[in-house]
């Protein structure tokens, strides 16, 4: 399945029949069947998008995926048939106000922190093998101490749930510092070195990615369970990208780094056009990538984040005892 992804101010998407056309200037510069596209993604200012192609993506069921000036989701197309049903969300709701929202809570904490294990035994213990392990050993005790809390709802322990992610975090982003000249540290909003610029693009691609697999399930992508209510907040897609944003991003821009000494390139404060589609077919091609373990429900990453949504429905409407984060071989 094709993903078409339009960065460059003046491009235009159109229809001609069952087909979306790229243009740029009056010139055709990419025909793609609808049957073949899976998501269309707008990322950058001045791309237009005609209404019969607007029509064509909501009849073939193709997701139209719009970023804002940080990368972040602003807005998604999306067939009214694929929002699931009423029930979910309902559950959904209820779960947050007893022990199931503690249970995925834990869970989303736990999968990210399988996800900086990944990473650090992948390629940071290639670069220092001793730093490498001994965050491991902390990262574990961590999870041991996560494991121990129980309550009857997450809002009774969200200190301490946070406060055991924040340690988490600390310790993996050291490793970060340790062997990358120039990384600050992990600055989210209003960075300006290339190296957090860049995990900041990665995370905006693959919150759009989570936010449709959340959407597919029948879930709301407002109501979280780890992260708390905020007007507007995908409070559910921060949630479920914890699992994923360390083996999918960090992964494939840490070993760029490592292995080809890479650099993001930067023009005034925004990554070039360049370093951005150099991420996008980076990040693209881990989520196709095929899994070693793969199993009949996902073969690929990109599969993963979807039965993981679906994992998350399961369990809220008590279709399943419990939730099981996602956990990447290292």
């Amino acid at each position: 399945m094709v993903r078409l992804i339009l960065l460059t101010p003046g491009l235009f998407l159109g229809r001609h029949g069952d087909y979306f056309v790229v243009k740029r200037g009056g010139v055709v510069v990419d025909k793609v069947v609808a049957d073949g596209v899976e998501e269309i993604v707008i990322g950058g200012r001045g791309v237009l998008v005609s209404s019969d192609a607007l029509r064509l993506a909501v009849e073939k069921g193709v997701d139209l995926v719009v970023l804002g000036p940080r990368g972040l989701p602003l807005g998604l197309l999306h067939h009214l048939r694929l929002s699931g049903l009423v029930a979910i969300r309902r559950e959904q709701l209820r779960a947050y106000d007893d022990e199931r929202g503690l249970v995925l809570a834990k869970g989303f904490i736990e999968g990210r922190f399988y996800g900086m294990i990944y990473v650090l035994k992948r390629i940071i213990r290639r670069v220092d093998e001793e730093l490498a392990l001994s965050i491991v050993e902390d990262i574990k005790q961590l999870l041991h101490d996560l494991r121990r809390i129980n309550a009857g709802r997450v809002e009774e322990v969200r200190d301490k749930l946070m406060s055991i992610e924040a340690h988490g975090a600390d310790k993996y982003w050291y490793a970060w510092r340790s062997i990358i000249e120039g990384f600050p540290g992990r600055v989210h909003r209003g960075a300006h070195d290339p190296y957090n610029m860049a995990l900041n693009y990665g995370y905006s691609l693959l919150y759009g990615e989570v936010l449709r697999a959340i959407l597919r399930a029948g879930l709301d992508p407002l109501a979280g369970f780890l992260h708390s209510d905020r007007w507007g907040r995908l409070s559910l897609v921060y949630d479920l990208v914890e699992e994923f944003r360390h083996p999918i991003v960090d992964y494939v821009i840490l070993r760029e780094i490592v292995r080809r000494k890479w650099k993001p390139e930067t023009r005034g404060q925004k990554l070039s056009h360049e370093a951005r589609a150099k991420i996008i077919e980076l990040i693209n091609n881990r989520l196709d990538q095929r899994l070693a373990n793969r199993t009949r429900e996902a073969s690929t990453l990109r599969d993963t984040i979807l039965v993981q949504a679906h994992r998350i429905a399961e369990y809220v409407v008590g279709k399943t005892r419990s939730y099981k984060p996602f956990k990447m071989r290292a």
